[in-house]
């Protein structure tokens, strides 16, 4: 396994109700990425994972998100806090030649705005980055090769001990005389979650990626969205799908061909959106030429009511034609 570019991406968040009463909701985030892989890890001789985890902070408390949000409103997440890239490296294990995929995630808590003061809400969000890097830190030695990545309790106990200690440390901030001020009218906790994913799992996905969903129905209905996928610019092609017998079925029905040792296959349709999207699709013939494939408009039929397909553009060789590799087996 290479190492893997990924992408983390938080799109936004859908309020269905603010149940802040009088006035908007003022919501904000709090994310912290992390990742466990080559770059700072890795497997001993007993088969123990050993070594650190990368955590990487984003700013901001109070206003880090569009305010004034009321029922049925959808809140885009700014990219400075939604959003991580990374290099995923396999871990290596010593005395073998296997590695162990890397593992990629993010934690996120998501608060209403009363009247915590913004000191208390910046002390927290500290404890909230320290937090995580501590109980990553110390759930790395209870990994091993039989046990590649921790189950929903050591999450689940992971979790609630970083939000206890965000909860005490917003407590610890705010003094008697802020709590008299504001009678009691703290920010409110709407939801925190934690998604991980590993790097096998990543491979797999291809272009697609592992979709990230949460709903939280406390202090009203909400719910974030978002992915995790491979950063991928160009696919090689290396094998297709063709039917035979009738004319009118000539064409091209499926592509594959591998990505970071997994095989991938995409349908032709599949193939046009992604090179609409801008991913690029290559052939390389015996012969050195590498061509690259485009999708084209031809006549309409019943078994193509579009009337699209894909071919290489040309350039002199036949070697590096779609028609010139093999079939999917």
């Amino acid at each position: 396994m290479d190492p893997t570019p990924v992408t983390i991406k938080l799109s936004h968040i859908h309020c269905y109700d603010e149940a802040d009463g009088i006035g908007s909701a003022e919501p904000y985030l709090w994310t912290v990425f992390f990742k466990i892989d080559g770059d700072t890890a890795h497997v001993n001789a007993q088969l123990t994972l050993q070594g650190t985890a990368t955590v990487v902070t984003t700013p901001g408390n109070h206003g880090n998100l569009p305010g004034g949000v009321d029922d049925g409103e959808v809140v885009t997440i700014p990219p400075a806090l939604g959003e991580f890239t990374t290099l995923l490296t396999p871990m290596h294990i010593e005395g073998r030649s296997e590695t162990l995929p890397g593992v990629v995630g993010c934690i996120v808590v998501l608060m209403e705005q009363d009247a915590t003061p913004d000191a208390a809400v910046a002390h927290g969000h500290v404890a909230l980055n320290t937090a995580v890097e501590d109980a990553l830190n110390a759930l790395i030695p209870t990994l091993n090769f039989l046990h590649t990545g921790p189950t929903e309790a050591e999450i689940k106990a992971m979790t609630d001990k970083v939000g206890q200690q965000v909860a005490d440390a917003i407590s610890d901030g705010v003094s008697l005389w802020d709590w008299l001020t504001v009678v009691g009218d703290m920010d409110d906790k709407i939801g925190t979650a934690v998604f991980h994913v590993s790097q096998s799992d990543i491979i797999q996905a291809l272009l697609n990626g592992i979709p990230i969903e949460q709903t939280w129905n406390n202090n009203g209905s909400w719910k974030m969205v978002g992915r995790i996928h491979a950063v991928i610019d160009a696919l090689d092609i290396t094998c297709i799908d063709k039917p035979s017998g009738n004319a009118q079925a000539h064409r091209i029905m499926q592509v594959g061909g591998l990505y970071n040792g997994q095989p991938w296959r995409l349908g032709t349709d599949d193939v046009i959106r992604w090179i609409q999207a801008g991913i690029q699709f290559y052939v390389s013939g015996a012969d050195g030429s590498r061509s690259q494939v485009q999708y084209y408009q031809h006549w309409t039929s019943n078994a193509n009511p579009t009337g699209q397909y894909i071919a290489t553009v040309p350039d002199g060789s036949k070697a590096d034609n779609l028609l010139s590799l093999p079939r999917i087996a």
